[in-house]
């Protein structure tokens, strides 16, 4: 039922700007004094247009279908509730990050639902999941497309570095590194 909600917001959404758009109420609204163009009233109502609705649409629907993630350390064995309570493991899917934060951040979650944020990843950051600038890769099993994502996403000096570090001896931890 929520998300055909959201889903009837929406429409509701467009039809509207369609019928602004058609009878270009810049040009009467307010009455007396017009904002004579779209974008002036867009700012003046600091109101976004249909692409930026349609990414605070997807937020919403990403925090409104999100599954609250267990606590930290609990198990199946614990006496959770584990119909209300999602086990997963850590990553970057939107899914994940709502579900996140939902359980550790839920003043952030209740902006997400209400439709503040243009992005999951945004949300995310403000909540300080994600470090602003961070950077994910998947890099796989197969050797040579690790190495192929290596030198995709990092300079000559930084893959260096890497190399140097993976072939280090005698780690804090007693361990030798690989040759």
């Amino acid at each position: 039922t929520m998300w055909l909600g959201l889903d009837t917001e929406y429409h509701r959404y467009i039809k509207t700007w369609a019928d602004a758009e058609a009878y270009k109420i810049w040009e009467k609204i307010p009455y007396g004094e017009p904002y004579g163009t779209k974008e002036r009233m867009l700012e003046a109502l600091e109101l976004g247009d249909i692409p930026m609705a349609e990414k605070r649409m997807k937020v919403e629907k990403v925090a409104a279908t999100s599954r609250k993630l267990q606590e930290h350390g609990t198990n199946q064995h614990g006496g959770v509730d584990n119909d209300k309570l999602h086990k997963t493991q850590g990553g970057t899917s939107d899914e994940y990050l709502a579900g996140r934060i939902q359980r550790d951040h839920p003043e952030i979650f209740e902006k997400m639902l209400a439709g503040e944020y243009t992005s999951v990843r945004r949300a995310a950051i403000d909540a300080g999941i994600i470090k602003e600038g961070a950077k994910t890769i998947s890099l796989g099993r197969n050797v040579k497309g690790v190495a192929q994502k290596l030198k995709e996403n990092y300079s000559r000096e930084q893959i260096q570095e890497i190399v140097e570090v993976l072939t280090e001896e005698g780690e804090e931890d007693g361990t030798e590194g690989n040759e």
